[in-house]
């Protein structure tokens, strides 16, 4: 996976059914493929709001969009709750710039959304890369894979000859309990 796929991860926002109804239907009329790209569009300034007199009524369901989009939104309604008691949600931020009681993103927070997209697309790479590794030091070279030294002391290991692999010894058992320990059961668990 590559860092290229800021633009493929999605983040979706619930709003209520009468603005999806009118996405869909204001897509038609416009020739917009899908009324998520239409909401897409109107909240970055590329598409003109919904109709006046839009209704905010019905269950609400999620409207996708691209992670750097959803970022941005979050940027403004962190900002409009600065200083305020109850914090501003980004589906109200959302709604009001789909029905045009907002402003469209600003060049600021567009770029701020990019940017940050770019950057935690970079962390789950490098986060997924270390998973894949599974801990093998890359540094070391395919054949150069050396056993845990903490379960082995410098008696137990034997010299390389041949082979280019060397393999840890058994784990030793764990130790019997000692006679003043006292056996305990909680819950079915046997507890020392």
């Amino acid at each position: 996976m590559s860092s290229n796929n800021t633009g493929r991860r999605r983040r979706s926002i619930n709003i209520h059914g009468s603005l999806i109804d009118a996405l869909k239907a204001e897509a038609k009329i416009r020739g917009v493929k899908t009324h998520t790209t239409l909401a897409s569009d109107i909240i970055l300034g590329e598409a003109e709001p919904l109709p006046f007199g839009t209704a905010l009524e019905g269950k609400r369901r999620g409207v996708s969009m691209r992670e750097s989009t959803w970022i941005s939104l979050k940027s403004r309604s962190d900002k409009i709750s600065e200083g305020q008691e109850k914090p501003v949600s980004n589906s109200l931020i959302f709604m009001e710039m789909l029905i045009g009681k907002q402003e469209r993103l600003s060049k600021e927070e567009i770029s701020l959304g990019l940017t940050q997209a770019h950057e935690r697309e970079k962390d789950r790479v490098a986060k997924s890369a270390g998973v894949e590794s599974n801990g093998i030091n890359e540094d070391a070279g395919e054949n150069n894979m050396q056993p845990d030294t903490d379960t082995q002391t410098d008696a137990q290991q034997e010299p390389e000859e041949d082979s280019k692999f060397s393999f840890s010894p058994k784990p030793e058992k764990a130790p019997e309990p000692k006679e003043f320990e006292i056996e305990e059961f909680y819950g079915g668990v046997k507890m020392f």
